[in-house]
């Protein structure tokens, strides 16, 4: 039924052993069926209206998580900050950014489903920003941010943490910050040990919100 729906024609080639071998034509047009709906999401944080798009599969696709949120009640940011949504997602925070200061905002996130999101994001929120695929830092690592924000994906290993704090480190102005939440049972401290200061800034119900800071550069 699927091949019915995107070919001009269908044809059954031979079976075996209860597999079955079609052939299919495309038709001189085609245009493919949409079997994922985007969903739109329209929190506000402080006093800051967002348009998210999301799809299923997502990080929290259903709505904004309390840990974002807690985190965009502290971000901080401020009128011609260089800010960094690090492991972007659909978007929430550099949508946030965009919207809550004059700055130049960049979102990366390793997920291409999850990027065409965020650009979506943006445009629905009516903010700018620049949207980049890539794994950590790599996509922004010729570029110095004083801002980075982060809600960073704590399920995918002690290697792509390490990876991603240090990239932080490497891309943060020597007086620029990382914020990043996360869940108040997990201590991430050996990942951020390339920092000089890591001090908790907020705590939520369930998340706490740090605030990490680079320091001098060696010269």
């Amino acid at each position: 039924d699927c091949l019915r729906e995107v070919a001009a024609s269908v044809e059954s080639v031979t079976e075996r052993d209860g597999c079955r071998l079609f052939r299919a034509t495309r038709g001189e047009s085609f245009s493919p069926p949409a079997y994922v709906t985007c969903r739109r999401l329209e929190p506000t944080v402080n006093g800051v209206d967002l348009s998210l798009r999301s799809v299923p599969g997502l990080f929290a696709a259903a709505g904004l998580d309390a840990g974002t949120r807690l985190l965009l009640e502290n971000a901080g940011v401020a009128d011609g900050e260089r800010v960094l949504d690090l492991c972007s997602g659909y978007g929430a925070v550099g949508a946030y950014a965009a919207g809550a200061a004059d700055c130049e905002v960049h979102l990366s996130d390793d997920d291409r489903v999850a990027t065409a999101c965020a650009e979506r994001s943006l445009e629905a929120t009516g903010v700018d920003g620049t949207v980049v695929t890539a794994d950590c830092t790599r996509g922004v690592a010729d570029r110095t941010f004083d801002r980075i924000l982060c809600n960073p994906p704590t399920h995918a290993g002690n290697g792509v943490l390490s990876t991603l704090f240090a990239g932080a480190h490497d891309v943060l102005a020597a007086d620029g910050e990382l914020r990043l939440v996360h869940h108040r049972a997990l201590d991430l401290s050996a990942h951020l040990a390339p920092f000089e200061t890591v001090e908790r800034l907020e705590t939520g119900t369930e998340h706490v919100v740090l605030v990490a800071r680079p320091g001098e550069r060696p010269r």
